[in-house]
């Protein structure tokens, strides 16, 4: 467990045991991490405004692999940058997920309101900025957002996908949790922000 807090974001890392994680990796990932088919339990309590998942965040590069998730996570983070998942919290830029899966559940606790008090929270990713590739993975985990921000969304997989975000790639993947949400719900992505420069692909 402490391994993984400091581990370095980048290179090459592999899990070699189940553990139990309390709070999320908080660097951008952009390395490679094989969870070589083991379990990792996340349970995680917070109030702050920040990215919320196993890996916080990832940027280019960033793989993950071969990992399973138990999920206990509730957040009351808002904003147009900040998202909730079980796996990680948000894409800022290309990441690949492949074998991975989330059960348990991942809630958003504020009941805020407005434009900007969005919150977007997904059984694997919470908010997709750039580009995300999903193959075999799923989430069996029960989704939840209270918020009642014009934008906030709840997703099974996915929460919420950003204007410039493209998903490609997603093949072999299903959610089967239930999603529960004030705003925008959906079994794949709660949110869909779509157009010709940023195609989504299934």
């Amino acid at each position: 467990q402490e391994n993984f807090a400091t581990m370095p974001s980048t290179g090459y890392a592999k899990l070699t045991d189940n553990i139990t994680v309390t709070a999320p990796y908080s660097s951008t990932y952009t390395g490679i991490f094989d969870g070589d088919g083991h379990t990792i339990t996340f349970n995680y309590v917070g109030t702050s405004n920040e990215n919320v998942g196993v890996f916080a965040k990832t940027g280019s590069g960033a793989v993950i692999k071969n990992v399973e998730v138990v999920a206990d996570v509730k957040s009351s983070a808002f904003g147009l940058s900040y998202g909730i998942g079980g796996l990680v919290g948000a894409v800022l830029y290309d990441t690949e997920l492949l074998n991975c899966g989330v059960s348990g559940s991942v809630e958003s606790t504020t009941t805020k309101t407005g434009s900007s008090n969005v919150a977007k929270v997904g059984g694997l990713v919470g908010l997709v900025m750039q580009k995300l590739t999903l193959e075999g993975c799923y989430s069996a985990a029960s989704i939840t957002s209270k918020s009642k921000g014009s934008s906030s969304a709840a997703g099974g997989l996915v929460g919420g996908v950003g204007s410039s975000a493209r998903i490609i790639d997603a093949k072999n993947c299903y959610a089967v949790g239930t999603v529960t949400a004030q705003s925008c719900a959906g079994g794949f992505i709660g949110y869909l922000n779509s157009g010709s420069s940023a195609a989504h692909t299934y």
